[in-house]
């Protein structure tokens, strides 16, 4: 698909699809979705926010909550609202 313009696009946020999965969105699936979207692993990820490979699979998977201030940092690291992991 080729895309002509910007307006050719469409925000993911605005689609129905969107609307209906939004409300089983956590911290850890936004998470796991911003870091496959980047094609990082947990280690890359990790390494960026200077914790470890086993913390980041803790966060994924609920076991450790993501605190505010690695909230921040995951919103700098993926250009997003840091109110997706908090």
């Amino acid at each position: 698909m080729i895309v002509e313009s910007n307006e050719d696009l469409v925000d993911f946020h605005d689609t129905e699809w969107f609307k209906e999965v939004e409300p089983e969105l956590t911290p850890a699936s936004n998470l796991v979705f911003y870091r496959k979207l980047m094609k990082m692993t947990q280690i890359e990820l990790g390494e960026k926010l200077g914790v470890s490979k086993q913390v980041i699979s803790d966060m994924e998977h609920e076991r450790r909550s993501i605190s505010k201030a690695i909230a921040k940092e995951l919103a700098k690291i993926f250009n997003v609202s840091v109110d997706r992991f908090i």
